[in-house]
């Protein structure tokens, strides 16, 4: 869903009902009616609108199969869950328990040459 800051926010403090909600296409998009997604408790002057529609962020292939489906069965588009996935902070600045400021290399991230090894990896025994 395409959602604003506050409204993010807002879900994360469990702020959101779908009690009457539903979803409409509307010009080759998917949007999502009735979705009640409370204020956010430390707002400032930035707020949203409780009530407005909110696009769903779907693949073409996928809003092909929806208008399908609302067309030739008549079905009704209803969302019955909301799934919110955290993501980890990653603080990198901040070292961790223990630490003196070293971070353990990422996945992502070769093996590094240790020194005195000019081949680089690891020597192998004799």
């Amino acid at each position: 869903m395409a959602l604003v800051g506050t409204e993010v926010k807002a879900i994360r403090e469990g702020r959101v009902n779908l009690r009457d909600s539903f979803a409409k296409v509307e010009g080759g998009d998917v949007y999502v009616h009735n979705v009640h997604i409370g204020a956010y408790s430390s707002r400032g002057y930035a707020d949203h609108e409780p009530l407005r529609p909110r696009k769903l962020l779907l693949h073409r292939h996928e809003i092909r199969k929806l208008i399908g489906k609302t067309t030739e069965r008549g079905m009704t588009l209803v969302p019955v869950r909301m799934i919110f996935q955290e993501r980890p902070r990653q603080d990198r600045d901040q070292p961790g328990e223990g630490e003196e400021g070293l971070r353990p290399p990422r996945d992502d991230q070769a093996p590094r040459a240790r020194p005195g090894n000019a081949r680089g990896g690891e020597e192998r025994g004799r």
